[in-house]
């Protein structure tokens, strides 16, 4: 074993999985928070379309897709977010949801979870006041320790 391989503790991918492609799919910009930091940024105009939706995922899934993270902006803003994640994972396509957790309620989860190989949530801080800088929006915390909660009794 090399040295570098004694010294990872953990690792993100399982690196067993060889000839992956993973996408991860800005599928919205929009959002209920304000993030300074955020990957997507403050768009007018968009695609939101679901037929358009669901030709760029068939066509990402024709182009070897393995594994499609839909991220955002809030993925759960997208009214047909169900009908996409379940569709691609009918075709084979290992999904998984980066979701702020406000949208994410016992029924939105029971809907999506037959579908869903992860959730990833984002978490900074346990200090409110400081949530509420990074985020523009108040309760991040307490909502990000729900939904963790809800996920592990429900699993996934």
């Amino acid at each position: 074993m090399k040295t570098n391989e004694k010294q990872c503790k953990y690792t993100i991918e399982d690196g067993k999985h060889i000839n992956e492609v993973i996408v991860s799919w800005i599928i919205t910009h929009g959002c209920q928070e304000k993030c300074g930091y955020c990957i997507s940024p403050c768009k007018t105009t968009e695609i939101n379309l679901k037929k358009e939706h669901f030709i760029i995922q068939d066509k990402l899934i024709q182009g070897g897709v393995t594994k499609n993270r839909y991220i955002g902006g809030e993925p759960l803003l997208v009214p047909h977010i169900t009908e996409l994640i379940k569709d691609a994972y009918k075709k084979g396509i290992d999904t998984r949801l980066s979701t702020n957790g406000r949208l994410l309620t016992e029924t939105k989860f029971k809907e999506l979870k037959p579908y869903l190989s992860s959730v990833a949530l984002p978490f900074e801080t346990m200090n409110n006041s400081l949530n509420k800088i990074i985020r523009g929006i108040d309760g991040h915390r307490d909502i990000i320790a729900s939904r963790i909660s809800m996920i592990k009794e429900r699993g996934i």
